[in-house]
């Protein structure tokens, strides 16, 4: 199964804002909640409040995407991240999360286009790298889809996710060395949890925490991607 891991966590500096909207623990519990709705209803406390800073209305509605997008309310995930590019068009971040929720629903090229935009505004940040490899593989796009996980693995060696996707589309060429190699790398970053590690809507703060859960039919082992 093809996967995608999104570990990195999003620090974003927040100007002051109304007690009222923002409290540290609001801040908190939007940004790191794992309950989606939990996560929905602390970060619309956060966006209640007037006059409310731009960087604050951007936190609010993406944080508040991420808690959509993982109750699969693609509609309004999107939605939410549309608030927070019209604040600030330059948010990678939304974008990147916009294009999962794109993808999940097949819109593969608007999907494409948003991670274009997130690699256009922030090239070093490896989140869209993988979505789009995912997106490239739902096409069958195989050899973009290899480029794009290299991409990954140069910009944070680190991950499982990126190596074992890469096996999979390897394997789907017919590259069985290549494959193999990546496969043994996936398992020796991640020896307990590489199969079926992750899911395209698991994207949360984080952008990305592991479960499994049912992938695109008809195709060996169907991509995963948050």
């Amino acid at each position: 199964m093809f996967l995608q891991k999104f570990t990195i966590p999003l620090v974003l500096v927040l100007s002051i804002a109304p007690a009222a909207a923002l409290t540290d623990k609001n801040k908190s519990d939007c940004e790191q909640q794992t309950n989606p709705a939990l996560k929905v209803a602390t970060c619309t406390r956060i966006l209640t409040g007037t006059n409310l800073p731009k960087d604050v209305q951007v936190f609010g509605h993406y944080h508040r995407g991420l808690g959509l997008l993982l109750q699969d309310k693609l509609d309004d995930a999107i939605v939410e991240f549309n608030k927070a590019l019209q604040v600030d068009p330059t948010h990678a971040r939304s974008y990147n999360s916009r294009g999962n929720a794109w993808r999940l629903k097949g819109e593969l090229d608007l999907a494409i286009a948003d991670f274009n935009e997130a690699i256009r505004i922030d090239p070093n940040f490896p989140f869209p790298y993988n979505g789009r490899a995912a997106a490239f593989y739902d096409k069958g796009d195989l050899d973009r889809a290899i480029a794009d996980n290299t991409a990954v693995i140069r910009l944070n060696p680190t991950l499982a996710a990126p190596y074992n996707n890469r096996a999979i589309a390897w394997r789907d060429k017919g590259e069985l060395d290549r494959a193999l190699d990546d496969a043994n790398e996936a398992l020796r970053r991640d020896p307990k949890n590489v199969v079926g590690l992750f899911h395209p809507r698991r994207n949360l703060a984080h952008e990305g925490r592991p479960r499994s859960g049912a992938g695109r039919p008809g195709r060996g082992d169907p991509p995963r991607s948050a």
